[in-house]
Formats: C-alpha cells, structure tokens, sequence
C-alpha cells in the first residue's frame, strides 16, 4: 500500500510541470478572456479587447477555440498567425476565424485621447435622428467604430463584405431593416454617429470623421 503510495506521488511530482505548462499556455489566456470578457492582462494594458464578429461578448466555447487554435498557430506555426492576420480583411489570425471573434482597440494608449466623431451622411441626418439605438450595446459600437476607423485599410471587396455582415447584425439587433437605398456602410455610420450622440460622446474636443 506504502509502495503504491509512493508510486503515486512520484508520477504526481514528474507530471506536475506539464500541469504548470498546461495551465500556462491554455487555462490562462482561456480563462481570464472568459471571465474578464474577452480581455487578458496584457490585451486589458493596452486597450484590446476580443468580442465575436457580431459584436457580443464572447463566451467559454469562443475562448476555448481562440486559445486551443492559438497554441499551434502562434507557439507552434508563428508564421501562419502573420500570413492570416496580414492577408484577413478584418486583421484576424485563424483562431479568430474558427472561433469567430475579433480583436478591437477600446481606448488610446495616449494620454491624451481624442473622440473621434462620426456624423450623420449628408442627406440622411433625419434618418439618423429617428434612428432607436437603443438596442447596441457597448460591445456592438466599439466594434463599428473599430470598423469604421479601418475601412481605408481594407480592400474593396472585404470591405463591402464585412460592412454587409455588420449590418445585419445590427439590423436584427435594432430589429428594423434600413432603406434599401441606404448602403450597409453608410447604416453603420448613421448608427454609430446616433450611439454617440445618445451617449455625449465626444461632444467636446471632438475630431470629426469625414466620409
């Protein structure tokens, strides 16, 4: 019984650096983006933050692909982490796009920061004005403006493409449908500009957006 004891621990004390190794390169990253809301330490000392490609808050499973993806991609095969966060439309490594997040930028690392103000398109401020946004969440407008702010970055086609599949989103979020004559971009940009209006944001000191 002693012997088997002994077994035991000695089997405990060979496998517990693999423990350490585990819980380093998965339950970190996997548990403090679940339960800080898709955040770590260092994505929170910087001002990133991971939400699903709809704008939501992730949940376990989104951080269990991310961080599980993420071992053999970054640790293992750093190089196809460049070659897809590089050649994505939207900046994502292939963890992101199994997992379907994205990673956004929620505040400056300056110090002095500067709101960036999108205003209503020319021809649609009443549109914008009735526009209910009561719905978006946070999440969901840190998304659009991070969009927003990128869409020169983008090629044409995965623009369009990522603007469309923002707008939907939204669209089921708001539950209304915009005009057909009102592209998905410019629905974007009427509901981030009513978001910020709603919320006082950057109502002093702002830098507008042209578009």
């Amino acid at each position: 019984m002693l012997d088997k004891l002994l077994d035991r621990l000695a089997n405990f004390q060979i496998r517990q650096p693999w423990i350490v190794v585990f819980l380093t390169l998965f339950g970190y990253p996997i548990g403090c983006e679940w339960l800080l809301r898709g955040r770590t330490i260092g994505k929170a000392a910087v001002g990133l933050r991971v939400l699903t490609t709809a704008g939501a808050p992730i949940r376990l499973r989104h951080a269990a692909v991310r961080g599980i993806v993420g071992f053999a991609e970054v640790i293992a095969l750093p190089f196809v982490a460049v070659l897809s966060t590089a050649l994505s439309p939207a900046n994502q490594r292939v963890g992101d796009m199994a997992g379907g997040t994205i990673v956004v930028r929620q505040r400056s690392g300056t110090g002095t920061a500067i709101a960036l103000v999108f205003p209503p398109p020319r021809g649609w401020e009443a549109y914008a004005a009735a526009l209910d946004v009561s719905a978006m969440t946070t999440e969901q407008y840190h998304l659009l403006r991070s969009f927003l702010t990128r869409v020169l970055m983008l090629r044409p086609e995965a623009r369009q493409r990522l603007a469309a599949r923002l707008a939907n989103s939204l669209s089921t979020t708001l539950r209304q449908a915009p005009p057909p004559q009102l592209g998905p971009e410019l629905f974007l940009v009427c509901a981030v500009s009513t978001y910020q209006f709603r919320h006082g944001i950057g109502q002093a000191g702002r830098a507008r957006v042209p578009h």
